[in-house]
């Protein structure tokens, strides 16, 4: 599966097998030659604009970085130098990417990704949306090398939109490439195979034959690794296959008929599967491919060894032994052990079927190891990554936080005139609210308090008269029991009057418009009496609002029309039913009654 980042001076592909990095190599030792190092040098020298100057000793460190990084640094600098001084934002942002260019292929992943984000910023500033789409495919890619997969797509995607809006077929290709080998790693083959889908489109839109045999090759690795569909697989295998032949690329013609092979042996189909091996080992001998030599002989050999031609597997099994440190991984070197283990024993070897068995049991045991140990590295990578970036942001931060500082104490201090302003307002508002209310709450208590006065003397008259006409009625009875006692002869006349006298004293309509006043006055005393001591009777409530009064025993018993020692009787009685001490305050009780 290829891996790619679309760099501002050159695409940097990196392969995740062995036939591309050759490639890759061999396309470097091409492009950083000496005879082109030494004309663009005559060009420097003759140069008369800055920025002609600058743009030559940025191709002159392009050319150096493969072969002599130091020079290639010294070239970007003097570059990026002469981009700097003359103010030209935009060489600048073409110097930064060249230096982070240099830096990635050096492995320093973290500054790598800081120099990117420099050219970013000037890219954006300068509005070169170009080199901004750019600029974030090598972030992109960066964190796709790391094992940072979901930073990788957000990147990817931001670089991808930019391209959409620029229109340009060619990077919209390049970044859905990268979107789908990030989508194989996280495990979500089928929307791998959309992108794919889509680049090979445009590709084929673009008449980019070789983009398109790659692209088609990826789809084919997509169906076989990923999705075991290996009838698809060879479908996309052979529809690059026939592109590379067109192209004359043996490289490709080489990777896809191994391809083809592969699938052929996973279907069981191994006489099938022998001739694609035996193309592709001599195409690689050829091109001095002998990595890819190598992994053709050994599934050769294993195709030859299930079909029974044990010799013929040996033959090509062999050369392998002696090669296995090219094999890329530990486990194409345990696959190789296995299948001379079972050569080895097929041919009735069986000391070196046991030494293969026994070397082969040691390298599965350290492929664990391996495993884990990768695990960690890519682990230690991420956190070194991440440590640098976040040391970066903070200095960024810190050249900018005097100017925040200034900017958000100036907001701070309007917000704060503001938060005054509108807080005095508002207090004023309230203090005036607050005193209108004050106001009429103090009219309304003291109207209450004339209004309760009123009442209380308009109840003390109304008792008042109800004591003097008791009193006259009294009198007026005594007086005529008087009569009585002196004429029997007027007793008889006299008894009419002594019973209307009677019952005016006992007259119940007084009682309730003096209830009725009382209640005005005291609003709540009888009902809170009453449930609070429910056994009270009718004269109970009525010698209570007389005690309430604070009338005298004497008083009480005018009222009432009885004696003073029926007064206290009652009040005993009461002072039982309220549960009241003997000789409290009845007045202090009723007040903690209505509290």
């Amino acid at each position: 599966m290829l891996r790619t980042g679309f760099f501002n001076l050159f695409f940097i592909v990196c392969s995740m097998r062995g036939f591309f990095v050759f490639v890759f190599l061999i396309c470097v030792s091409i492009v950083f030659s000496q005879k082109r190092s030494d004309s663009l040098l005559r060009e420097l020298k003759n140069a008369e604009t800055v920025a002609e100057k600058t743009d030559l000793y940025y191709l002159l460190g392009t050319e150096m970085m493969g072969q002599e990084p130091e020079k290639s640094l010294q070239y970007l600098k003097q570059g990026l130098l002469l981009a700097t001084e003359s103010g030209d934002i935009v060489r600048q942002s073409r110097g930064y990417s060249g230096l982070g260019s240099l830096r990635y292929m050096q492995s320093d992943f973290p500054i790598a990704i800081l120099l990117f984000q420099k050219s970013l910023t000037l890219a954006f500033a300068a509005g070169d949306m170009i080199q901004v789409a750019r600029q974030y495919s090598n972030i992109g890619t960066i964190y796709d090398i790391s094992g940072r997969y979901p930073e990788a797509a957000q990147n990817y995607f931001k670089s991808l939109r930019v391209f959409e809006y620029k229109n340009d077929s060619a990077g919209r290709a390049f970044v859905l490439n990268n979107l789908g080998i990030v989508f194989i790693e996280i495990g979500q083959p089928n929307q791998a195979l959309d992108f794919y889908k889509q680049a090979l489109k445009i590709k084929s839109s673009l008449c980019d034959t070789l983009g398109m045999a790659s692209t088609l090759n990826n789809i084919g690795t997509v169906y076989q690794s990923n999705l075991n569909d290996l009838n698809n697989a060879a479908l996309f295998y052979s529809k690059a296959l026939i592109l590379y032949e067109k192209k004359d690329n043996l490289y490709g013609v080489a990777f896809a008929t191994h391809n083809l092979g592969k699938v052929k042996s996973d279907l069981g189909l191994h006489n099938e599967a022998i001739p694609f091996f035996e193309k592709a080992i001599e195409l690689r001998i050829e091109l001095g491919d002998l990595t890819g030599e190598m992994q053709s002989r050994q599934l050769l050999a294993r195709q030859l060894l299930s079909v029974g031609k044990v010799d013929q597997a040996y033959t090509f099994a062999e050369p392998c032994l002696k090669q296995q440190n090219t094999l890329k991984t530990p486990k194409e070197r345990a696959d190789l052990l296995e299948t001379l283990s079972l050569i080895s024993a097929a041919l009735s070897d069986y000391k070196n079927a046991y030494w293969y068995e026994r070397e082969l049991s040691i390298l599965r045991d350290s492929l664990l190891g391996i495993e884990n140990s990768s695990k960690i590295h890519e682990l230690n990578i991420q956190y070194e990554t991440e440590s640098k970036e976040r040391k970066i942001v903070e200095l960024n931060l810190a050249k900018q936080s005097e100017q925040q500082k200034r900017y958000y104490l100036s907001l701070l201090l309007l917000a704060l005139i503001a938060i005054i302003i509108v807080s005095l307002l508002f207090f004023r508002q309230r203090q005036k609210a607050l005193k209108e209310k004050n106001q009429r709450l103090k009219s309304e208590m003291e109207f209450a308090m004339v209004e309760t006065k009123r009442r209380e003397l308009e109840l003390r008259e109304l008792t008042q008269n109800m004591l003097l006409q008791t009193q006259l009625l009294s009198n007026l009875q005594e007086a005529v029991g008087n009569l009585n006692i002196e004429n029997e002869k007027l007793k008889a006349d006299m008894q009419p009057v002594s019973e209307m006298v009677a019952q005016s004293l006992l007259n119940e309509k007084g009682w309730e418009a003096f209830q009725m006043r009382f209640e005005q006055t005291y609003p709540g005393f009888l009902q809170s009496l009453k449930a609070n001591f429910p056994d009270i009777s009718y004269v109970d409530q009525r010698l209570c609002a007389l005690l309430k009064l604070n009338l005298s025993t004497k008083e009480i018993s005018n009222l009432q029309g009885i004696s003073v020692e029926s007064v206290n009787k009652q009040r005993n009685r009461l002072r039982k039913k309220l549960n009241m001490d003997a000789g409290s305050d009845f007045l202090v009780f009723f007040n903690e009654i209505m509290l």
